[in-house]
């Protein structure tokens, strides 16, 4: 990393010009002219929103997300055990995806390689067991229970929807995202029709 020393007039005014999407780079020579009142002035007056500019997102919170899913299932996981279980087989395709996050889905998960708070939000239709109650729960790090559902088909074969959304925290890299199910009893089966598991950063 090149640490640099600018004087106050240049580092307000670059300050001022990434909050709104210019490369200040791009204008080494010029910069620095501004005086240091008039950069805090516009610094202060974007943050009021009276300048009738948007603040630029920050590339590493915003603009970090991701994806996995499934649309033709055909995967049968059987003989599944009355504990959590992770999803397996289950996924197809990688959504678009941006820098820190790794879609995988020929491992039913997305690895997310940065620290911060990950919008979580997951749902699934699928056929099942008749009167087998199902609970399914994404995991981000830990479990998600404020993003966990319980559901019982009403008939064998018969198509539930489902979905859940929470918020949680990755703390270092390859934490993984992948959603998991629990039957009610032993022996249960379960296939997984079409699904979605998206991410995207809201915090660092």
């Amino acid at each position: 990393m090149d640490v640099k020393n600018y004087s106050r007039n240049e580092a307000f005014e670059r300050i001022y010009n990434a909050l709104i999407g210019i490369d200040s780079d791009d204008q080494d020579g010029f910069l620095g002219q501004m005086a240091e009142n008039d950069a805090v002035s516009r610094i202060a007056q974007l943050m009021e929103g009276s300048l009738g500019l948007r603040i630029r997102p920050l590339d590493n919170l915003t603009d970090q997300f991701g994806g996995v899913f499934v649309w033709t299932g055909t995967s049968v996981m059987q003989s599944v055990p009355a504990a959590w279980t992770k999803l397996t087989g289950t996924f197809q395709n990688a959504m678009l995806y941006s820098d820190y996050i790794t879609p995988q889905p020929q491992y039913d998960r997305i690895l997310i390689n940065d620290y911060g708070v990950y919008d979580v939000h997951w749902s699934m239709s699928f056929q099942g067991s008749s009167d087998m109650n199902y609970m399914l729960e994404p995991y981000c790090y830990v479990g998600m229970p404020q993003a966990a559902v319980t559901v019982t088909p009403i008939a064998s074969g018969s198509i539930v929807n489902v979905s859940g959304h929470g918020y949680a925290y990755a703390s270092g890299t390859a934490v993984q995202v992948a959603l998991y199910i629990k039957p009610g009893s032993a022996d249960a089966w379960f296939k997984p029709i079409t699904g979605q598991i998206e991410i995207r950063k809201v915090r660092a």
